[in-house]
C-alpha cells in the first residue's frame, strides 16, 4: 500500500513537472549591450550563454525571439560619416561593429552567442591594453561560408549601415535617458527594475515572463 502511494505521488509529481515545462509562446527579448563593457561581457558569457545551452530545460526556446543590440554608449555619433566615440574607445566600436555584421549573418543562435561569448572571452582574459577588436579570433566557430559574409560585412560600410541601425534602436527605445549596460528588455518595453532583476537571476526572469513553473527556473540552487 505504502509503496504504490509513493508511485501514485510521483506520478503526480512528475506529470505536474512535465505539464510546467510544456513549449510556450517565447516572449521577445532584446539585449542591450556593449563588446568590451566588463558586465556586459559578463553577463553574456557567464549567465546568458550557458543558460541556452543548459540541458536541464529547454531555455534556448525561450530565447527563440531574442534580438541581440550591440551598441549601448556612443557619444556625439556622426551617422552619415561613419563617426563614432564608444564609451571603451576605438576597439569596441570595432567590435559592436562585428558583433552586428555576426548577428546578420548568423541565424543560429548557438552558433552566434557561442561565437560572441568566444570573442569576448579573447577579450577579457588580455592583459594588455586592448589596441583593436581581434576580429581574426574564433572564426573556427562559425561555418566558413557565413564567416565570409561577416568579414566582408565588417570590412564595408555594410558594417558601418547595421552599427547605425543599431544606434537608432538604442536611441529610439532609450530615448535622452540614461542607462545601464548590458540591459535587458522583455516585450519590447522599458523596465530598469526587471532589467536589473533579470541580469541577477536570469532563469528566474525568463521563466515569469513566459509563464513558466520548473525546478530549473533559477541561476542558483538552494
Amino acid at each position: 500500500m505504502f509503496n504504490s502511494l509513493c508511485l501514485l505521488l510521483c506520478t503526480v509529481a512528475f506529470t505536474q513537472a512535465y505539464s510546467n515545462s510544456k513549449p510556450v509562446s517565447p516572449v521577445p527579448v532584446t539585449i542591450y549591450y556593449e563588446s568590451l563593457c566588463p558586465y556586459s561581457v559578463r553577463f553574456i558569457v557567464d549567465r546568458l550563454v550557458p543558460i541556452y545551452n543548459d540541458k536541464e530545460f529547454n531555455f534556448a526556446g525561450l530565447l527563440a525571439n531574442m534580438d541581440l543590440v550591440p551598441y549601448g554608449h556612443v557619444y556625439n555619433p556622426d551617422f552619415s560619416n561613419y563617426k563614432y566615440t564608444c564609451q571603451h574607445g576605438v576597439p569596441e566600436c570595432e567590435g559592436n561593429k562585428l558583433h552586428g555584421c555576426a548577428v546578420k549573418y548568423i541565424k543560429d543562435k548557438s552558433i552566434l552567442l557561442n561565437y560572441i561569448s568566444c570573442l569576448m572571452n579573447t577579450t577579457q582574459y588580455t592583459m594588455s591594453p586592448i589596441l583593436s577588436y581581434p576580429a581574426n579570433e574564433c572564426k573556427n566557430l562559425v561555418p566558413s561560408s557565413r564567416m565570409q559574409h561577416i568579414f566582408n560585412c565588417y570590412n564595408s560600410n555594410e558594417g558601418w549601415d547595421l552599427f547605425n541601425q543599431h544606434g537608432m534602436t538604442t536611441e529610439k527605445f532609450f530615448g535622452p535617458n540614461r542607462f545601464l549596460v548590458p540591459y535587458v528588455s522583455f516585450h519590447e518595453k522599458k523596465n530598469d527594475e526587471l532589467s536589473a532583476t533579470a541580469k541577477g537571476n536570469f532563469k528566474k526572469a525568463l521563466c515569469v515572463q513566459n509563464g513558466v513553473r520548473h525546478h530549473a527556473c533559477s541561476d542558483y540552487k538552494v
